[in-house]
């Protein structure tokens, strides 16, 4: 599978209220996740245990990836996610929340969450129109 058509998988996953799905086909096992910039896990086994209990937790997921941005040359994509999670309480919670990631051999080795002010810059800098741009 193409890097290309692998992002779109990613984000028919994620759309269909399956993220844990996307991780575990897409995440490397070496790979790194970041939140506004501070490590967040390393390794997909760490990174998945992070998240899985709040994921399962989610009586539902209405998967909403706004807008998907992909640079081929480098193999970077960027989406804005506004997906929503039902809790067990029939709480909806809202997602708002830009996920960089850069990927090789057709994982994700790379990802970089972004949420509130630090999204909203990266926004306003461009990076929906120039995902390579992320300064680093």
């Amino acid at each position: 599978m193409d890097f290309r058509a692998a992002v779109d998988d990613q984000v028919s996953l994620l759309e269909a209220g399956a993220p844990l799905d996307a991780f575990d086909r897409y995440f490397a096992d070496d790979g790194v996740m970041l939140d506004n910039d501070v490590v967040f896990g390393s390794g997909k086994a760490e990174c998945r245990a992070k998240q899985e209990p709040f994921i399962s937790a989610a009586k539902a997921i209405d998967g909403r990836i706004v807008r998907c941005t992909v640079d081929d040359a480098l193999q970077i994509c960027v989406f804005h996610n506004q997906s929503t999670f039902v809790t067990k309480d029939d709480e909806r919670v809202q997602i708002d929340g830009l996920h960089w990631q850069r990927w090789a051999g057709g994982k994700i080795v790379e990802e970089r969450y972004y949420r509130g002010e630090l999204m909203r810059k990266r926004i306003l800098a461009g990076i929906l129109e120039r995902p390579g741009a992320l300064a680093l």
